[in-house]
């Protein structure tokens, strides 16, 4: 049986609050016009850096940089007091509507299933209170590992448990699909958004596109 890695958070469940959108309503709330997808891609660009600190097994976003990102001219703006002040605690989830097909459709292609998951303990309490947890074969958290992706470390983890690479599939392109990338993996890029649309890259746009280019051999 081949092994299949995924992303949690984004990719099978929705996580709330999620990164971009408290982000998004703090600037628009202060007259700045922003699109969403901008703050999308300037999080995930910041979140491919090195050095991240990390705490609890999650990244501490750097609003500074994500302002400069977006916006040099942000950078030391008044907002930045109320963008530090955001909890990005899991307070609520759910199951995206294509996430058991997939994952029933994944199991009946002979997938062994992986988790690689910027986390904390949390993640154990989310995939059992969403009934998931049978799905997988294992789950490598890194709040486990002591590292969090785009880190060959916890790509490496996740292969030595697996046996082996393979396929993987993650919403962030700097996170998921650049770190798996570079740890020899074979990445897909969950597009759920449309916010990649310019990147030439291996990409879906849910996770039954994903599943059919799993059918097709990919």
């Amino acid at each position: 049986m081949k092994p299949l890695f995924l992303d949690l958070g984004g990719t099978l469940v929705d996580i709330r609050p999620n990164y971009h959108e408290p982000v998004f309503a703090v600037l628009r709330s202060h007259g700045y016009s922003v699109s969403l997808r901008d703050v999308y891609r300037a999080i995930s660009k910041h979140l491919g850096d090195e050095g991240l600190e990390i705490r609890e097994g999650n990244p501490v976003l750097d609003m500074r940089r994500i302002l400069s990102i977006l916006d040099s001219r942000l950078a030391d703006s008044g907002v930045l007091k109320d963008l530090e002040a955001i909890s990005f605690k899991a307070t609520d989830w759910s199951l995206y509507d294509d996430t058991l097909e997939f994952l029933n459709g994944a199991k009946g292609l002979g997938y062994r299933l992986y988790i690689v998951s910027n986390a904390s303990r949390n993640i154990y309490n989310i995939l059992e209170s969403l009934k998931i947890r049978k799905y997988f074969d294992g789950i490598i958290a890194s709040f486990e590992v002591g590292a969090i992706k785009p880190s060959r470390i916890i790509f490496t983890r996740a292969a030595e448990v697996a046996g082996e690479a393979g396929p993987y599939i993650g919403d962030l392109y700097e996170v998921d699909y650049l770190g798996a990338q570079r740890a020899g993996f074979r990445p897909v890029l969950l597009d759920r958004h449309g916010f990649y649309n310019d990147l030439d890259v291996v990409k879906a746009g849910n996770l039954l596109d994903a599943l059919k280019m799993l059918k097709n051999g990919f």
